[in-house]
């Protein structure tokens, strides 16, 4: 018996001149097709390649999240403890007493054990149930404090950061006296790394290095600001009180505009409307001169431009035995020169400023600005003059630089 070919009920519907043959190659034409296109749309072994690539993560980035992980827990553990003080505060208000006898932000067993004998016997329901809120709060900083002390246990030792230390240093003394890295290789890893500008006591710095991986990063640790938000704070300052002056200055256009208009018709106060339009638009040239000098300092590079040689001599700039010099005394460095980074991205430095007749560098401190990305030297043939021309000035914009010219 002979079976039936393939969709021969579509194909005996087609006009006979054009051949079975004909339509029986289209339609399977048209199925290999829709084949082929299935395939190429449900092949999952692309995707899965793409997502087998990068795995392992390197102990870097593993100790980098426990670090985000310990930054979670003191904000969580910061915000509890705010919760404590303003039910403290509530409690005094309420019963005209403190909870002093108690430490709530770290009880002990015996001190747990007084607070509930206290909820016992507390009559009143409304100051019970603000004790049991206390004491619930109390346990559930003690929990976070335990997570965090767990996570802690599994990074390696921190280090407290004292008045007067700057992460930087931390950093350079990690690799060098503990890790007994050579101290130019130290310095060039240090310099390549993210570092905090501004260090506060208390912070905790957390150092890692293995197999030519570092890492060194900051928590809060016990100081009463954490590192994110004092970066935040001190750049707001700057811009605060620029949106200040801008403020004042719009409010006294403001009062302006309207004495003008309320001048009209008023011959009898004529006089000391003038006079107080006077005073008005003096204050107001007065801020407007302030905002632009702050708008000066914010886009301007200040720096000290000296002799190598007198550098060191005055311990601003430390040298060492076949080691780059480096910075070594900067906070009470007097930055004399500036450029307005909006007019100008070039210092020049002739020889004959320094009575020589020939310069064989210049270079840039703190060296955390490098040569090639943030400026470039260039000297003149004969020695005679060079030029440092900024490549990156919103990187350099407010910042206090020393500039050695080596003669």
């Amino acid at each position: 018996m002979n079976q039936k070919p393939l969709f021969a009920d579509l194909m005996s519907e087609r006009q006979p001149f054009l051949g079975l043959t004909f339509w029986r190659t289209i339609v399977i034409i048209g199925c290999l097709a829709i084949l082929t296109t299935g395939v190429m749309v449900f092949n999952p072994f692309g995707l899965w390649d793409g997502q087998k690539k990068n795995l392992k993560s390197s102990q870097k980035t593993q100790i980098q999240k426990m670090v985000v992980k310990i930054q979670n827990l003191e904000e969580e553990i910061a915000k509890k403890q705010t919760e404590v003080f303003t039910l403290l505060s509530k409690y005094k208000k309420q019963t005209g007493k403190e909870l002093s006898t108690l430490n709530l932000l770290n009880l002990t067993d015996e001190e747990k054990k007084l607070l509930e004998n206290r909820i016992r016997q507390e009559k009143r329901i409304s100051i019970k149930s603000l004790l049991e809120t206390i004491l619930e709060k109390t346990r559930q900083i003690s929990g976070l404090q335990k997570s965090m002390a767990a996570v802690e246990e599994k990074m390696p030792e921190p280090i407290m950061v004292t008045q007067g230390e700057n992460h930087y240093q931390i950093a350079l003394n990690f690799l060098v006296k503990e890790q007994g890295m050579d101290k130019e290789e130290a310095t060039r890893i240090v310099e390549q790394s993210l570092l905090f500008e501004h260090l506060m006591p208390g912070f905790n710095v957390w150092n890692f290095y293995d197999n030519g991986e570092f890492g060194t990063f900051v928590t809060q640790g016990d100081a009463s600001i954490s590192p994110g938000k004092l970066q935040r704070m001190l750049k707001q300052q700057l811009i605060s009180q620029k949106d200040q002056i801008l403020a004042e200055r719009d409010k006294l256009t403001e009062d302006v505009t309207l004495l003008k208009t309320n001048n009209k018709g008023l011959n009898d106060q004529l006089t000391r409307l003038n006079q107080e339009k006077a005073q008005l638009t003096g204050k107001y040239s007065f801020l407007d001169e302030q905002y632009k000098a702050l708008e000066k300092q914010w886009n301007s590079l200040f720096y000290r431009l000296d002799p190598e040689e007198y550098l060191v001599e005055r311990g601003i700039i430390k040298r060492g035995f076949l080691k780059k010099a480096n910075l070594d005394r900067f906070t009470s460095i007097d930055f004399e020169s500036s450029i307005d980074l909006r007019e100008s991205k070039q210092i020049h430095v002739p020889a004959t400023r320094f009575n020589a007749s020939k310069i064989k560098n210049v270079v840039l401190y703190p060296r955390l600005f490098k040569k090639g990305v943030d400026y470039e030297v260039s000297v003149d043939n004969q020695g005679s003059g060079a030029v440092l021309t900024i490549l990156n000035p919103e990187k350099l914009k407010n910042e206090r630089v020393v500039i050695s010219v080596g003669l």
